[in-house]
């Protein structure tokens, strides 16, 4: 691996170190790699988020009118985007975000299908049964098991969700949150506070929103209608994969 120059307190001399490289494509690769690992060792606190904004635009006018965009190239851009970019959303929840992320995180906690299925088995135990009068009692139980168990899923997924959003004031500010390597800005008519993406536990993704898990059971939801188009989104998901070990797709 090729040294770095020493690394001072001036963005201009990394931008210069990464310009040079880039025009010499045999030493593409490894210089690329050096140039990484000396800005990840911390090596000067003034090279920070401005930076990584000026590194894409660097890549971006260096790769481009070459036609470079072979597989190594791709991965520094997409590098470089990912810790250069914010995510800055501004929403207030409607109804049907809620309820269908509430819905999704039970889908992903309790077998329903599996449940749907043994609540019409014992039923029709229940119905069985009772032909014999030996075995009332029987059926009487297995009956009563089969309601409680569907009527425990109809509450979950249809009465629940929208009567928590309801009944919850929170759901009726605006939000304006901003994702970036450092963390997430979180602020409200209530909150303002920085948070660490360590606090985010797990996530997961359905077709509606990304749900975002700390704690136990709790959780924060980002619908996908919020973001402005696809690039945003694209953006988001990179920090989510950094930063979150644990993603459970449900979206296919």
């Amino acid at each position: 691996m090729p040294d770095c120059p020493r690394i001072v307190p001036v963005r201009q001399t990394y931008l210069k170190y990464l310009l040079d490289r880039l025009l010499r494509p045999r030493a593409f690769h490894l210089s690329v790699i050096s140039f990484i690992d000396a800005l990840s060792k911390g090596a000067s606190t003034s090279v920070g988020y401005r930076t990584y904004r000026e590194l894409r635009v660097v890549a971006l006018t260096v790769l481009s009118p070459r036609g470079m965009f072979d597989w190594k190239h791709r991965a520094l851009y997409t590098w470089i985007t990912a810790m250069s970019e914010t995510v800055s959303l501004l929403f207030r929840y409607a109804e049907s975000d809620y309820v269908r992320a509430l819905r999704a995180h039970y889908s992903s906690r309790l077998q329903v299908r599996l449940d749907i299925v043994a609540a019409i088995v014992i039923a029709l135990l229940g119905a069985y049964s009772w032909r014999s009068p030996d075995y009332h009692w029987l059926s009487v139980v297995c009956l009563g098991a089969s309601v409680v168990l569907l009527l425990m899923l109809f509450a979950a997924f249809v009465v629940i969700p929208p009567l928590t959003f309801r009944t919850e004031a929170k759901f009726r500010d605006d939000y304006a949150l901003t994702f970036s390597q450092d963390g997430i800005h979180f602020r409200t008519a209530h909150i303002d506070s920085q948070l660490q993406w360590s606090m985010y536990s797990r996530a997961l993704i359905d077709r509606y929103s990304y749900v975002l898990y700390y704690g136990s059971r709790q959780f924060t939801v980002i619908p996908k209608r919020v973001f402005q188009n696809a690039e945003q989104q694209q953006i988001f998901e990179q920090l989510l994969t950094q930063h979150v070990s644990k993603i459970a797709r449900r979206d296919t």
